[in-house]
């Protein structure tokens, strides 16, 4: 993970890297110290579609919320808490990880949905399988889709 640390760190951007203790299902958090936001992430579910649209959630939270007030903080407590702030980051994220032209494509032209699809979709718009396979299953409200693209981490 130290890689997610340097790529922060050239966006001068802090990031800490915790283990994951139950409760609260906490994913990420993010918040301003000094002159530098900083972004917590726990790890808890072991896929890349997690790790990708937590770290674009907290970004999205750092962009629309906490340039203006440094003094708020949020912590990413996955579907238990909605409101504004929680919705414009998920928006930012999603938008982030597949924009909405894209998605669009792949609702046109890439239906139904199979591995064969979803790796060629990933290849021409250079996004990671896991992470459309994901979208798909959020869209669709459907997670139990048979499928051989691996999402681990490690």
């Amino acid at each position: 993970m130290t890689c997610i640390s340097a790529f922060f760190s050239h966006k001068n951007i802090s990031s800490i890297i915790v283990r994951y203790v139950l409760p609260p299902l906490i994913d990420g958090y993010s918040f301003w110290c000094k002159n530098n936001p900083v972004i917590a992430l726990t790890l808890r579910h072991n896929r890349i579609d997690n790790l990708a649209f937590t770290i674009l959630h907290e970004l999205g939270h750092i962009a629309l919320h906490l340039k203006g007030n440094k003094e708020i903080r949020f912590m990413d407590l996955s579907k238990i808490e909605e409101n504004e702030f929680e919705n414009e980051a998920n928006l930012y994220a999603q938008e982030s990880l597949i924009p909405s032209e894209y998605w669009n494509d792949l609702l046109e032209n890439y239906l139904p949905l199979s591995d064969k699809e979803i790796c060629d979709f990933a290849n021409k718009y250079r996004i990671h399988p896991a992470i459309i396979l994901e979208r798909a299953c959020f869209e669709m409200n459907y997670y139990g889709i048979k499928t051989t693209i691996d999402k681990k981490l490690y």
